[in-house]
């Protein structure tokens, strides 16, 4: 019997992994900064192969999904489970998309490469997590990276909260 996974976002991110007011100008240099923070946390990842594969996908199609907020992600060998890190930016910061505004929330998705289908489902579950603008407003405007996984904040509670309209 298949089990239904729940796919929201939230799910797969640590407070450890969350940087409020990324120190990055560039999009290069958010990548950068947030693969840092997942290998810090995270023993045995290779910080120049993942920041490189995902720049290498943002070549090919920069990932901003909604206005204010982008996705870069990879699917990489060898990584035996999901990892999720959030970085927000009050100033934005340009992921060259033609026609969209610089981006305040940034979430950076590694999967395993022998799993496309956790891939699909989590963005999918990110484009219901984040359908509202307003959402991405207020993430965008966390102090502290508690906020976006306690229960009973506002950050927490407009993520959880069920989509009313979507962008997409």
């Amino acid at each position: 019997m298949n089990e239904k996974l729940d796919t929201h976002f939230y799910n797969f991110l640590a407070e450890g992994n969350i940087i409020c007011e990324l120190k990055a100008d560039t999009r290069e240099e958010a990548v950068r900064e947030l693969v840092r923070l997942l290998v810090r946390n995270n023993a045995g990842l290779d910080a120049d192969a993942i920041t490189a594969s995902v720049l290498e996908r943002e070549k090919v199609v920069p990932t901003v999904i909604a206005p204010g907020m982008a996705v870069p992600h990879a699917r990489l060998d060898d990584l035996p489970n999901m990892l999720i890190a959030l970085g927000t930016t009050t100033a934005g910061i340009d992921f060259n998309c033609p026609g969209m505004p610089p981006v305040n929330v940034i979430i950076l998705m590694l999967t395993p490469r022998d799993d496309p289908g956790l891939h699909l489902q989590v963005l999918a579950g990110l484009a219901k997590d984040f359908a509202r603008s307003e959402t991405i407003r207020m993430v965008a405007a966390m102090e502290s990276p508690g906020s976006s996984t306690q229960p009973g904040s506002a950050e927490y509670e407009a993520i959880t909260a069920t989509p009313r309209a979507s962008f997409w």
